[in-house]
């Protein structure tokens, strides 16, 4: 485990209290936080979205390779990984979302060509 709760235990090995990283169990949720606000920002803004995708790119890389090489446990890992996390999330979204609309619009085109085809065979049959 990279990194483990420190417990602190009574006389009688009963738990008193866990410490963790602040971020600790928060990290997907805030990395998600700041990946949408983010995409919002990039939606009103309308900047140009191969920089920002070349950018989050390179800053996932770069946050996700500190937190493992340089930074062994601690606050400042945890906030490498929502930086890691939340850009490339920032990423994804963009890329998830245009391939579902592609997808959408390959699907609603098969299914318009088979009501076509459909509506010509009943029409050409007695």
């Amino acid at each position: 485990m990279p990194n483990p709760p420190v417990i602190e235990a009574d006389s009688d090995g009963r738990v008193v209290r866990e410490r963790r990283s602040l971020l600790a169990g928060r990290r997907i949720i805030t990395a998600a936080v700041i990946a949408v606000a983010e995409v919002i920002s990039i939606i009103v803004w309308d900047p140009n979205l191969i920089l920002v995708m070349l950018g989050a790119s390179v800053v996932t890389v770069l946050a996700l390779w500190a937190s493992f090489k340089l930074v062994k446990r601690g606050f400042l890992r945890d906030l490498l990984w929502v930086i890691g996390l939340s850009q490339a999330m920032v990423v994804a979204i963009p890329l998830i979302l245009g391939v579902s609309f592609i997808a959408a619009l390959l699907v609603g085109g098969l299914l318009l060509v088979g009501v076509v085809l459909y509506l010509f065979r009943s029409r050409s049959s007695p």
